[in-house]
């Protein structure tokens, strides 16, 4: 077999033929692959630093295996530099098909708007890496965020590896895995005590887990518990199949409420109404479950709060804040959205200075230092991209999104239950990103999902 298609190889003369040769079947297998290996990330760097230690500095934790030699942030850039080859590929068989079918390039590019805004986005960035003051930390990122040009290049071919996912069962049983490989994490923040953090290793991250900070731990929480609930509504009438799902709903639920992260509890919210709202919209017939999964997340609210105060105190001091903004109170606005304010005050003027390509990928940190403030983030992606790349970044940015949601509702009924999932839990991602940062340990997740959503239509390619 192996010599048969070596053989085949041998005797093409173009890269078209050889794109021809490659079965679109092959590259979504391998896009399905690759997905899964991304979803299993959170628990190999739980069984990764409960068996090898806490990574301490840069040089990561050497492993007995070579398959085990990387940190997360580099299986991450593998397994997205992976996806841009194959998406190449799966490329130029679509361009191939286009000009078969009489068509052109620029027809390609009109089918796919949302593509090609990314697209825009990504070559933005290239060149406000190579103009910024330290092209070398724009291109691989700082040693803790190492999210540089490198990594957006590692995002953009993971939305490729998922929009490449044309088998529903397939997109269906990624969707599980994130919500199902969620529950150690959700576990280890549940669990928490002295006993288990020693066991697993996490004596220097807020929880036994292996996000190195909670709102991190809460970004990619709020992802899976939307995943959970996506799952619960696309069951079928199994009881077991029903509590399972339920079940994994309410446990990511009670973790993202003990974990201590408003944005993203409140981004939850957002992700259910729009998928009871759309759902009633499109007139899809999903609103009794989407309403048993709101009283699971509210019974689950509820016993939080008999237990504690905290939830309640968090919102009264997010009332607060809000309030000492609109009135202008500068002493309590300093320390507004637990320090978000100032950071977000700052991002506008780096804005103002360097509208045009910004200060490069993960490049700000300078410029808050600059002003005594120790954080390196806006804590708000789109004032980070505007800040970081400029502000015809961010416009191509909003306008995928929009094109998104135009494209979405313009479908109409024609739109699947899964369809609407997969849009919600956009939605709470896009929602929490207001008041969060992005990493290389939560946004692939965001890119995964947007990725499967955009495929509207399981016959484009």
């Amino acid at each position: 077999m192996l010599k048969h298609i070596i053989a085949d190889i041998r005797k093409m003369k173009t890269v078209s033929e050889l794109a021809e040769y490659i079965p679109y079947q092959a590259l979504e297998t391998a896009s399905y692959a690759l997905l899964c290996a991304l979803c299993i990330l959170p628990l190999f760097s739980m069984i990764n630093c409960a068996f090898f230690g806490e990574r301490i500095d840069n040089s990561g934790i050497t492993l007995v295996a070579m398959a085990y030699q990387y940190t997360w942030a580099a299986l991450v850039k593998m397994i997205g530099l992976l996806g841009l080859i194959i998406g190449v590929i799966a490329f130029s068989k679509s361009i191939l098909a286009y000009k078969r079918a009489g068509k052109t390039v620029k027809e390609f590019w009109r089918a796919h708007p949302v593509q090609l805004f990314l697209a825009a986005l990504l070559l933005w960035s290239t060149i406000s890496c190579f103009l910024s003051d330290n092209v070398r930390q724009s291109f691989l990122g700082d040693n803790y965020r190492q999210e540089g040009l490198l990594t957006y290049f590692a995002y953009y071919g993971i939305f490729v590896l998922a929009y490449l996912l044309r088998d529903e069962k397939r997109r269906a049983k990624v969707i599980s895995l994130i919500a199902l490989l969620a529950l150690p994490v959700a576990a280890g923040i549940i669990l928490e005590n002295n006993w288990l953090r020693t066991i697993l290793n996490f004596m220097s991250a807020p929880h036994a887990n292996p996000f190195m900070n909670i709102n991190h731990a809460a970004y990619y929480l709020c992802v899976a518990m939307m995943c959970a609930a996506s799952r619960f509504v696309l069951s079928g009438t199994k009881r077991t199949e029903l509590l399972l799902w339920g079940v994994t709903f309410a446990v990511l639920t009670a973790a993202l409420l003990i974990n201590r992260s408003l944005g993203p509890y409140l981004a939850v919210i957002v992700g259910l109404a729009v998928m009871l709202v759309a759902g009633l919209i499109l007139k899809k017939a999903i609103w009794k479950r989407v309403i048993v999964a709101c009283l699971i997340f509210v019974v689950v609210t509820g016993a939080y709060m008999l237990s504690t105060e905290q939830l309640a105190k968090d919102a009264e001091r997010l009332a607060g804040d809000v309030t000492a903004i609109m009135e202008d109170n500068e002493e309590i606005k300093e320390s507004s959205g637990s320090g978000r304010w100032p950071l977000w005050v700052a991002a506008i003027e780096f804005i103002r200075e360097r509208p045009l390509f910004g200060y490069g990928p993960d490049n700000l940190g300078a410029q808050y230092a600059a002003k005594d403030i120790e954080q390196d983030r806006p804590h708000c992606v789109p004032l980070q991209i505007a800040a970081s790349l400029g502000i015809p970044a961010l416009v191509f940015y909003l306008a995928a999104l929009v094109v998104y949601v135009v494209l979405f509702f313009k479908r109409g009924r024609q739109a699947t239950v899964f369809d609407l999932v997969l849009f919600s839990t956009g939605a709470a991602y896009v929602a929490s990103s207001l008041v969060g940062n992005s990493a290389f340990y939560t946004t692939p997740y965001f890119c995964l999902i947007w990725g499967m959503a955009l495929r509207l239509k399981p016959e484009t390619t």
